[in-house]
């Protein structure tokens, strides 16, 4: 009855005390991970900003490239519906792909340079020609005589197509 006063608020205190620092080491575990969180995507974004990429779904087209650059119809192959910049050009061909591709390099006008024998490997742009700022592709696949419109974004997304913005 004459005891403390305070002695029954020490076991809070405590408790306070224990809780307010779980709060803190939990507050700073929830920044780590948002600061991770919005550097992983900050630099998926800034990547997404600097580079283009060519659409296995929209960015082809049933169609030839002949050796002169020009387009011609068939359906043996398909193409690049655009010119690509060759800026920072990267060139992938998955493993075990099934399709051959020839590269069309055109000049600032776009007036066709030169092309590129069948490939079956990634593209090495040390090669690149001189004068070429632009390129188009062309897809063989190897044991299909006849592209349907539903297998276009199959064969192209055996490519990868990369370039700088």
């Amino acid at each position: 009855m004459y005891g403390n006063k305070n002695s029954g608020n020490a076991g809070k205190a405590g408790k306070m005390k224990w809780t307010t620092k779980l709060l803190i080491f939990l507050s700073a575990v929830a920044m780590i991970a948002m600061t991770v969180t919005l550097c992983i995507f900050g630099a998926r974004i800034n990547k997404l900003d600097k580079t283009d990429e060519l659409s296995a779904r929209n960015g082809w087209e049933k169609g030839l490239l002949a050796a002169d650059g020009g387009e011609v119809r068939g359906t043996i192959s398909i193409r690049s519906k655009n010119f690509v910049p060759i800026n920072g050009l990267k060139v992938d061909l998955r493993d075990n792909a099934g399709i051959t591709y020839r590269i069309f390099f055109y000049d600032e006008n776009q007036v066709f340079i030169s092309a590129t024998e069948e490939l079956v490997v990634d593209y090495d742009v040390s090669q690149l020609p001189e004068l070429a700022e632009y390129a188009r592709f062309m897809i063989t696949p190897m044991n299909d005589p006849e592209v349907s419109r539903s297998e276009i974004s199959e064969y192209a997304s055996e490519l990868t197509v990369e370039w700088t913005k």
